[in-house]
């Protein structure tokens, strides 16, 4: 630190009017008596935070297979839907064949076309799901969530 001052008095106590000083002090502690106990607790911090990032890796590992295996969950229903919607196809047109035959009702029909509708639907929901699972991650990847 530095300090420094000027004094100039108007009546005249001495043969010299002006009073001046200046100085310089320098301080610096010889011994810390807490060294140990602050150093000890750097360490710890360190070893906190490392562990801290260990920790989030393995968050971040576990969050990321979990939406791959997501995204090939939804990929197996889509397939799924998809051989569905194929087996309504064929189950529309027999029994299409039975209704002119005279053996169902055009009810029957009407369920099953809406039953292979409710597949289609099914694979688009599917699908946008899927999506969300990787608009989630590309969110996550760039810090939006």
């Amino acid at each position: 630190s530095l300090f420094g001052g000027y004094y100039d008095s108007s009546i005249k106590q001495s043969n010299d009017e002006n009073y001046n000083s200046y100085g310089v002090t320098i301080s610096m502690p010889l011994f810390d008596v807490n060294r140990g106990r602050t150093i000890e607790l750097r360490q710890l911090e360190y070893l906190q935070s490392k562990l801290q990032v260990a920790d989030t890796k393995v968050e971040e590992t576990n969050a990321y297979q979990d939406s791959l295996k997501k995204i090939e969950f939804l990929k197996k229903k889509i397939e799924i839907a998809i051989d569905d919607e194929k087996l309504y196809d064929s189950l529309v047109t027999s029994t299409k064949n039975l209704y002119e035959a005279g053996e169902k009702t055009i009810y029957d029909i009407d369920t099953l076309k809406n039953s292979k509708q409710t597949m289609i639907f099914d694979k688009k929901i599917y699908e946008i799901d899927a999506q969300q699972v990787l608009l989630n991650l590309y969110a996550k990847m760039y810090g939006e969530i």
